[in-house]
């Protein structure tokens, strides 16, 4: 039996999700999916495979991928990725967020936590927090700095207040002489208007954390000449009058990746296509990107397979049977003949 799950519209508007897509879309359109992988306390198994069948049976995401994903999912703080007390990985929703859009789960069954996935420890959730504050500091340091322009009022600072006991001397304090100004500290780097602003002499102001390199391990795009295959392939679907889904190109291009890796050509991938409409219980099945590893392999098999022709002179059915009778009759007529 499915669970509810409780899904916001201002997920497009989620600040640590956009994030997510700067570096990885696919990541970001994989989240979606995997919040109906959480128990009623946002705590599930790390596995990736598990995830994979479980969530994305139907997509042709590798484990890597998702390990990707859930990488970058706790690097910007939507998912705490922790480990066990039995030394397995968990991933976990922080409670407060998690409670605040799960609007269905009643008071009494989040008190009572009877979730099967360990609870992620206190300092999990204390980094998590950090480096979100980390992170939010960085982008602040990132914006351009502007100059105080040069006719712009002073404020006058706030006069101390008065002491409670008099001044045990009536006579005027005297005027303390005027400090000259400490030389300006070394420039800092230009920004991203192009303009340097000087720190005060001193104090040492951070730089801007550099952003992330993206993951060597994620999925190169495809080659110019299989987008334009994929492409026409969307559109025959089309031309035959079907509406496929908004993420078949995104399916599709998962699997003929995954082919081409494993060995196979354009020319492969266009006999298999049509291979596909001259089978009679393929042409009616082929926009179900589901199906299409299953039609791979079948289509592999026979074309792959040996010739099964007969050798040169050998005989096969009823000619056979001939042949063996008049051996035979052959034989015994040897043995009775007298001369």
């Amino acid at each position: 039996m499915g669970r509810k799950v409780f899904i916001t519209s201002d997920i497009g508007f989620d600040e640590q999700l956009e994030q997510v897509a700067q570096e990885n879309p696919t990541a970001a359109l994989m989240w979606p999916w995997l919040l109906t992988y959480f128990d009623d306390w946002g705590r599930a198994s790390a596995s990736p495979g598990r995830i994979r069948r479980q969530v994305f049976s139907a997509f042709a995401f590798s484990d890597d991928e998702i390990r990707e994903a859930l990488q970058l999912y706790a690097q910007v703080g939507l998912i705490l990725l922790y480990q066990g007390p039995d030394g397995r990985d968990y991933i976990a929703i922080p409670k407060d967020k998690w409670f605040a859009y799960q609007t269905h789960i009643r008071a009494e069954k989040r008190d009572r936590d009877r979730s099967k996935y360990p609870a992620p420890p206190s300092s999990s959730v204390a980094d998590s927090a950090g480096s979100a504050r980390s992170r939010a500091d960085a982008r602040a340091d990132a914006q351009p700095r502007v100059p105080a322009r040069d006719n712009a009022p002073l404020r006058a600072s706030p006069s101390p207040s008065p002491s409670p006991s008099p001044s045990p001397s009536p006579s005027p304090s005297p005027i303390a002489p005027p400090q000259e100004a400490s030389p300006p500290g070394p420039p800092r780097a230009a920004g991203g208007d192009g303009l340097a602003t000087a720190s005060p002499a001193g104090t040492e102001r951070p730089e801007p954390a550099p952003r992330r390199a993206r993951a060597s391990g994620r999925a190169p795009r495809l080659p110019p000449d299989l987008r334009r295959l994929v492409g026409e392939w969307r559109a025959a679907v089309v031309a035959d009058g079907l509406a496929p889904p908004r993420d078949w190109h995104l399916r599709a291009s998962g699997y003929v990746r995954r082919w081409v890796q494993a060995g196979a050509t354009v020319a492969d991938l266009r006999a298999w296509w049509a291979w596909l409409h001259d089978d009679p219980w393929w042409a009616t099945r082929y926009p179900e990107v589901a199906l299409w590893d299953r039609a791979w392999s079948q289509w592999r098999l026979r074309a792959h397979a040996p010739p099964r022709g007969r050798p040169p002179g050998e005989l096969s059915g009823a000619a056979a049977v001939d042949a063996l009778l008049a051996g035979l009759t052959r034989q015994e007529g040897g043995r009775d003949d007298p001369g």
